[in-house]
């Protein structure tokens, strides 16, 4: 196999991809390539157009959904991806683990960002990855998600299901 089909391999297959581009600051803080558990990779392998995720804490399924959301914004053009959480602290605590992965990702697959504040970063490629708090109503509005990660949603009450 050459290069270019391991390449095209590896694009096509988000967890070689995450696997081979991307790395995140450990417990300690120290940056090192990111390697998915079991857990992890079961999650990625297995996800359907809506999942319901109960799991233990800790166990790494948001940083598993922020990696893929990175793999999907990098490797589609015009993707729209959807981070919400139930408090504007949780959107800043998911945000700022999506920032530390796509920081530390090898600059020759890194895209250049049109956007990056609180609330959004926007690549060269026209993809974006929205962060929002629930409640927020107009964000996502008219526009088509490719993927969105709902974090905490028992927590967001009422104000979740006046959105539905």
């Amino acid at each position: 196999m050459n290069s270019k089909e391991k390449l095209k391999l590896i694009v096509n297959n988000p967890i070689l991809y995450i696997e081979t581009f991307m790395r995140i600051p450990n417990k300690e803080g120290v940056v090192v390539p990111f390697k998915l558990t079991p857990q992890q990779k079961y999650f990625l392998k297995n996800m359907g157009k809506y999942n319901i995720v109960l799991k233990s804490r800790q166990i790494g399924i948001s940083s598993a959904t922020m990696a893929y959301v990175l793999y999907l914004t990098h490797t589609q053009k015009n993707c729209t991806c959807l981070l919400m959480a139930h408090s504007k602290d949780g959107v800043a605590e998911i945000f700022k683990k999506l920032k530390a992965i796509y920081d530390n990702m090898y600059d020759c697959v890194k895209l250049q960002r049109v956007t990056n504040n609180r609330t959004e970063l926007s690549f060269v490629n026209g993809s974006q990855i929205i962060c929002c708090s629930c409640g927020y109503k107009d964000v996502a509005r008219g526009t088509t998600l490719r993927f969105a990660h709902l974090s905490e949603v028992a927590l967001m009450g009422d104000t979740f299901e006046a959105q539905l």
